[in-house]
């Protein structure tokens, strides 16, 4: 419950940069090429790898090492987003994009701490267990910051969403504030003792493998997911529906997603499990492609592909999540994992502007098409780069 509590924060501060503001901005008349651009406030995940030795590192020990970090960042989070309440994000919209900006630099690091509180906490033969919350509580999130936000946008104004989505993010932290410190001593030591971890961490062959892998096998996903919410604008989708299918619908199947994929874990080898993820979500944009290609814009024809595409993503994510946790040394957990889902953002903010190009000038069939065959590439030949995985 913990962690699920901490991923859903997590998750709600990044649905209302990668779906509520694309949205917000699409149905305001701006380009899809501009709306590219939101790309680029995902850049602390890509660069939280350089600060992830000092959390590492340092600490208030007597609070939690991970978790005076993590609430820290929390406070920082929830204080920003009831600021942004005050701001509007068509006239004010250069001070939203930097007051979010802010947040989503300290939801990184708050990312850090928590994903190596999860991979030192849990013992290997857990870590499934850790990939699949993560994903679920993300979704979790997802579905308050986008099933919640954009209602409340819709019909009361962007004042009270702001405000709504601080108040999720408060609910998610209360089981870590309550919780008191569940970190052992004795880390203390080792960690104090390995050296320069961000060095160690790119000379790990494990590592550096682990990081070609990542860009090939989530090109696809990224390039498809970067317009998926202006794509439903520009189908005729009201906000309302858009919510739905986006923040209630899809994160609803996406943690139905998530157990489904914790549970193929248990019976199939990582390769097969992110195999056929891969080949479900490339099946998925295929159909975008089509839909895209003929105009259908039926709501309910929209609403299952959106909710297929959440469940496809989440199998994704929870393979490749628990993957990447058997790939961190225990000593430099944060560290290990934040250079991973560095590279990760980094090809998200990549993709995001070249989907954005792209459909701007060829439309949304294309990119999804483009989504689908790069996914179908990620199935097969980059399976010859993924790492040794212990079972």
């Amino acid at each position: 419950m913990l962690f699920v509590g901490l991923y859903a924060g997590q998750g709600v501060v990044g649905s209302l940069v990668q779906s509520g503001l694309p949205v917000v901005m699409r149905s305001n008349g701006i380009g899809l090429d501009r709306i590219g651009w939101l790309g680029l406030l995902f850049l602390p995940w890509v660069l939280k790898f350089l600060w992830a030795p000092v959390l590492d590192r340092y600490g208030i020990w007597s609070l939690g090492h991970r978790r005076s970090w993590i609430l820290l960042c929390q406070a920082l989070t929830i204080s920003a987003l009831a600021a942004a309440a005050f701001l509007s994000p068509t006239e004010g919209l250069i001070g939203v994009a930097l007051l979010l900006g802010g947040v989503i630099c300290i939801a990184a690091t708050q990312d850090t701490a928590t994903d190596a509180l999860a991979v030192e906490a849990l013992a290997p033969e857990k870590h499934l267990l850790g990939g699949t919350m993560q994903v679920a509580g993300g979704y979790l999130g997802f579905a308050l910051g986008i099933g919640l936000w954009l209602p409340i946008y819709q019909h009361i104004g962007w004042s009270a969403a702001m405000l709504a989505a601080a108040g999720c993010v408060l609910l998610g932290s209360l089981p870590l504030w309550l919780a008191g410190n569940i970190e052992g001593p004795q880390r203390r030591s080792a960690v104090h003792a390995t050296g320069a971890p961000l060095k160690a961490s790119f000379a790990s062959p494990t590592i550096r493998r682990g990081l070609l892998f990542i860009v090939f096998y989530q090109v696809g996903s990224r390039i498809g997911i970067a317009m998926l919410g202006p794509f439903f604008v520009d189908a005729g989708l009201s906000l309302d529906t858009i919510g739905l299918i986006k923040g209630t619908v899809g994160p609803l199947v996406g943690f139905a997603g998530a157990l489904a994929s914790g549970w193929l874990l248990k019976f199939a080898t990582p390769r097969t499990a992110l195999q056929l993820a891969a080949l479900l979500h490339a099946a998925v944009y295929l159909a975008l492609a089509g839909v895209a290609a003929t105009g259908v814009g039926d709501p309910t024809v929209l609403g299952v592909l959106g909710a297929l595409e959440a469940f496809s993503f989440s199998l994704v994510f929870v393979a490749l999540y628990t993957a990447m946790m058997g790939w961190c040394s225990p000593i430099r957990a944060g560290t290990d994992f934040a250079v991973l889902q560095s590279a990760d953002a980094l090809l998200a903010v990549i993709a995001s502007l070249v989907a954005g190009q792209i459909g701007h000038s060829f439309g949304h069939s294309v990119n999804f098409a483009l989504a689908a065959g790069l996914l179908t590439i990620a199935a097969f030949p980059a399976m010859r780069l993924l790492p040794t995985i212990s079972r």
